[in-house]
Parts: C-alpha cells; sequence; structure tokens
C-alpha cells in the first residue's frame, strides 16, 4: 500500500513538472517585444524627447539644476508642460493584461 502511494506521487510530480515546463515554454511564444519608450503615452514621449532649449544651457550641478526652480527660470506652458510629463505616471493602456517583454535591465536608484 505505501509503494502505491509513493508511486502516486512521484507520478504526479512529474506530470506537474512536464505541465510547468509545457506552460512555460508556451508562454514564451505569446511575449510582445516592446521598448521602455512604448510604456508612455505618445504627447508625453514628444515633450520630453524635445525640451525647451534653455534646460540645455543648465549647467551639471548647478543651483538652477533642479526641477523645484523650473518654472523660476522659465514660467511658461513649454516648460510647465515639461514639468508634468516628467512627473506623471500615465501609461500606454494598449499594454493592459498583455504579456509583454522589455528589453534592457532595471538599475537601482
Amino acid at each position: 500500500m505505501k509503494m502505491n502511494s509513493w508511486r502516486f506521487l512521484y507520478s504526479t510530480i512529474i506530470i506537474l513538472g512536464i505541465l510547468i515546463l509545457s506552460l512555460t515554454v508556451c508562454a514564451q511564444s505569446e511575449y510582445i517585444d516592446i521598448e521602455w519608450m512604448e510604456l508612455m503615452p505618445a504627447d508625453d514621449l514628444e515633450v520630453l524627447l524635445n525640451p525647451a532649449e534653455f534646460i540645455f544651457d543648465i549647467e551639471a550641478r548647478a543651483a538652477n539644476d533642479n526641477m523645484n526652480v523650473l518654472q523660476e527660470i522659465s514660467p511658461t506652458d513649454t516648460t510647465k508642460r515639461f514639468q508634468q510629463a516628467l512627473e506623471l505616471t500615465r501609461v500606454v493602456e494598449t499594454f493592459y493584461g498583455k504579456i509583454i517583454r522589455l528589453v534592457g535591465f532595471v538599475v537601482a536608484l
């Protein structure tokens, strides 16, 4: 009786292992490869890729190299929209519920 219980247990483990392996292989073929930029709404991405010219004139590590003073430096709608794009957490909703694969790696900040 004990021998049959062990055989059943081993058989179950092997079957579950095969099932998990096959599901993993199937799931890998259903990935959508995307780039990080595709997760951002197009209007936010456009603003971030084309910032106001004065931003390039700010010297690195200078007193005004700070997002908190951006509006003080140039209080325009362009500057306000740029800062909003940096702070917003909107994403592209077409990827909700999809299995995706992102190229790249995570860097701790």
